[in-house]
């Protein structure tokens, strides 16, 4: 529900939905009873609320999580995502792997990325699939460091990195594959999110969302 922000702005009008999806009206047609005793779980999750919202997660809501830029909600589906980070004891930032700094136009073009690209790329910078939890302290001494250079010097084990970060193992970290790294990784977090929300992974309707 926080994810798919069903009760943002309208909180009281879904509550409504889900009340009205359990109950009908009584002989009477005055009052309203329960209809039933008991309710499992997937009876919430079907129930339609105002303006076509529901509980449950398709296709298109996992493409919608994975457009989500730096904030609030795209920090709640990183931490899906890392569900074994103490995020209630330690203080985890939201990271740009490919370094904000390395967007400007100057860099960018340096790297032979121009015209319409660069802002492409500047948009998807700020997206899921080039954000990670990173320990504070952590991302404090990463800062603009080029990802390449993190993961070959700063880490222990690169190949870990790569498997806890999502990132294939034969992918490119420099920033001119950046457009790949973006794409590769976001199908990586993409299988992941099916599975964590008992989506049915279907490849020809993934190719259709992209």
């Amino acid at each position: 529900s926080l994810l798919k922000q069903v009760y943002s702005g309208q909180a009281d009008t879904a509550l409504s939905g889900l009340r009205d999806g359990l109950r009908i009206k009584a002989d009477n047609g005055d009052t309203f009873i329960l209809k039933d005793a008991k309710f499992d779980f997937s009876v919430y999750k079907h129930t339609k609320m105002s303006g076509g919202k529901k509980l449950t997660i398709d296709t298109t809501d996992i493409e919608n999580f994975l457009e989500y830029k730096k904030g609030a909600f795209s920090f709640l589906l990183l931490s899906t995502l890392y569900p074994d980070l103490r995020l209630d004891q330690i203080s985890f930032h939201q990271d740009h792997m490919h370094p904000h700094s390395k967007f400007k136009p100057s860099l960018l073009k340096a790297v032979g990325i121009d015209g319409e690209t660069i802002k492409q790329w500047q948009d998807m910078r700020d997206q899921v699939p080039n954000l990670q939890l990173l320990e504070g302290r952590e991302n404090t001494v990463k800062q603009a460091t080029d990802l390449s250079k993190w993961v070959n010097d700063k880490t222990d084990d690169a190949t870990y990195y790569r498997k806890r970060n999502y990132i294939l193992d034969e992918q490119s970290l420099e920033l001119a594959d950046f457009e790949e790294f973006f794409s590769n990784r976001k199908q990586l977090l993409r299988k992941k999110l099916y599975e964590l929300f008992d989506v049915t992974y279907i490849e020809e309707s993934i190719e259709e969302a992209v």
